[in-house]
């Protein structure tokens, strides 16, 4: 009898432990498995912020890198305002200009006769008609004495009467700065 009581007992004991069994197999069916899969998702969620961090920061050390660079470049710049302002200066010294124009061609020979400004075709230039009397073979100092001028200036046209009169006509484009206003 006693075998028969060991094997009742261990059939007994084993049937306890496959219900064990069983039960842990469904407790991890139920528990454990979804935990898992969000912790994996949330794994693969973090390594993404990671990740998009990663590249925020990269873009942001790229941009203060730019921004530097811009800044150097702003400095350089400001080295070269007071010629600029020279070259491209405000409507308000077109006056200026012209004073300067008709001391530039008195210098080579020549009087301003006739001055003309023309309306505006784009903003940040005006274009001036300027009838001289001189002496025609001078034309090429004229030119010089035109690019000789600090102010940024552009030879438009140029008209020279060998018969008759000696007189030329010049016309200029002249860049400025807008300020607001119109010449």
């Amino acid at each position: 009898m006693k075998l028969l009581e060991k094997l009742t007992y261990t059939f007994q004991n084993d049937l306890i432990m496959v219900r064990v069994y069983a039960f842990l197999f469904v407790l991890n069916l139920i528990v454990v498995v979804p935990l898992s899969v969000k912790a994996a998702d949330s794994i693969g969620k973090r390594n993404e912020l990671k990740s998009r961090l990663v590249s925020i920061k990269t873009d942001m050390e790229t941009k203060l890198d730019q921004l530097r660079q811009s800044s150097v470049v702003y400095s350089e710049a400001l080295s070269y305002k007071k010629d600029l302002e020279i070259a491209l200066p405000s409507e308000s010294d077109v006056e200026n200009y012209l004073v300067s124009l008709v001391e530039t061609f008195g210098g080579v020979g020549y009087v301003l006769t006739d001055l003309n400004v023309s309306p505006r075709k784009l903003e940040g230039e005006v274009e001036l008609s300027l009838n001289m009397e001189g002496d025609p073979s001078n034309i090429g100092r004229v030119i010089e004495a035109l690019e000789s001028m600090p102010r940024i200036t552009e030879v438009q046209e140029i008209s020279v009467n060998f018969n008759g009169r000696e007189d030329i006509l010049i016309v200029v484009k002249i860049l400025v700065v807008e300020t607001g206003g119109q010449i």
